[in-house]
């Protein structure tokens, strides 16, 4: 009896180890090193130009310059450089661009930015500051664009503040919304500040991981920055600052399903525009009173893949409705691309078709269909491709006094390192 009692008492086994003082050796991560990309490309023949990309860490470059005869002789060339610098509760994403397009009129922009997010105790800081400094035929003009929010994630429904300031040399135009979010539903209220009366915004979103459904009610007066409506592939001219407009109701449907490779959406919109800026003659922006537009598009994009075989397609069209003479309103517009890789062949083709329109002289533009392709073979990491340019070789009128150029031709290489 005294000899169990002993036995209970007094374990002969070991003691067991200290688990925390064993260091285990570490696993290898699951999650992949982020590919290191080198991308050159240059193209010359009837049209020439070339690109550079850049992508090491998070270190971001892309270049760009072309020289083409479209319906007009362009010049173009562009380039943006960004850096994002983690560091403990902040990410800094500062960033720098710089465009410029000669054709008729040259315009040329400088755009400082800088981002950042926080977590902060009790809230996350969303913040971004821009400055546009413009050269207009030798004219200059600046805007600056602040946004702020705050987003407070330790109470219920995260309640969101947004603060939005676009600033020109003449004027400052503050704009505050709120947000909430319940469940699936993300709600938005908001107006610009400074005006005499309200311009509510109201914005109603459902969202789930392969639905979206967004419905918006919009009124009042409408500014944005001449970057927002800056295009340099038409010959419409910009004056600074771009002169507001004014919205007496606006509303748009949206509804996007999402099944990664597999997206499918579909977009209508009303607008009745007290004062709606429109291009008019010598193409620059004008107020036009009293219009009012329907707009129904889809948007259809599919990739499939099968080893060597790839395939993306992105399909586009669009109705539009006025009840006003809009110059270079198109009723119709589609749009497509198709990208086919078998290979070591690459296979690229645009698709765009142009409905009938009035131009700012009042004339009509007939329709026009366009058509570009590329055909390339890669070796490695080279590619060789040749390119044509309005494969359907119009000629017509784009637009009032400016025709298309025709078919033409171009051949160039690509070089893509990764690492």
């Amino acid at each position: 009896m005294f000899l169990l009692v002993f036995l209970i008492t007094i374990d002969s086994l070991p003691p067991l180890p200290d688990l925390a003082q064993i260091v285990f050796p570490e696993p290898p991560l699951w999650i992949r090193k982020q590919e290191h990309r080198v991308t050159l490309t240059g193209v010359a023949g009837d049209f020439w130009g070339g690109s550079s990309d850049v992508d090491i860490e998070n270190f971001h470059f892309d270049a760009q310059y072309a020289r083409t005869v479209d319906w007009d002789s362009l010049e173009s060339s562009s380039a943006a450089v960004s850096y994002a610098l983690p560091l403990p509760h902040l990410l800094l994403h500062p960033q720098f661009t710089a465009h410029c397009a000669n054709r008729d009129y040259e315009y040329t922009r400088f755009s400082p930015q800088l981002g950042l997010s926080s977590t902060l105790p009790w809230s996350i800081l969303i913040g971004n500051v821009r400055g546009d400094f413009w050269l207009i035929d030798g004219v200059s003009f600046q805007e600056g664009i602040f946004n702020a929010e705050m987003i407070f994630d330790k109470v219920n429904f995260l309640p969101h503040v947004d603060f939005t300031l676009l600033a020109t040399e003449e004027q400052y135009r503050p704009a505050l919304a709120a947000k909430i979010h319940v469940r699936h539903f993300h709600l938005a209220l908001g107006s610009p500040l400074n005006d005499d009366f309200f311009s509510p915004e109201l914005t109603v979103q459902y969202r789930e991981p392969e639905l979206k459904i967004e419905t918006a009610l919009r009124s009042g007066v409408v500014y944005q920055p001449l970057s927002a409506y800056y295009d340099s592939t038409t010959p419409v001219r910009y004056s600074t600052p771009v002169p507001d407009e004014s919205l007496a109701i606006g509303a748009h449907v949206t509804a996007t399903l999402d099944l990664y490779d597999h997206v499918l959406s579909f977009s209508s919109a009303y607008e009745n525009w007290d004062s709606h800026l429109v291009p008019t003659d010598n193409f620059m922006l004008r107020h036009m009173n009293n219009v009012q537009k329907v707009r129904v598009s889809t948007m259809v994009r599919n990739t499939v893949t099968a080893e060597p075989f790839e395939l993306q397609n992105r399909f586009h069209g669009c109705y539009t409705w006025t009840d006003s003479l809009v110059p270079l309103l198109q009723k119709y517009t589609i749009a497509d691309t198709l990208a086919c890789t078998v290979q070591p062949f690459q296979l690229y083709n645009e698709f765009q078709y142009v409905g009938e329109r009035t131009g700012v002289t009042g004339k009509k533009l007939g329709t026009i269909v366009l058509v570009n392709a590329r055909l390339g073979i890669q070796c490695a990491c080279t590619t060789f491709f040749v390119s044509v340019s309005n494969l359907t070789n119009e000629t017509r009128e784009m637009y009032d006094g400016y025709y298309l150029a025709g078919r033409q031709y171009a051949g160039g290489i690509e070089l893509q390192f990764v690492f």
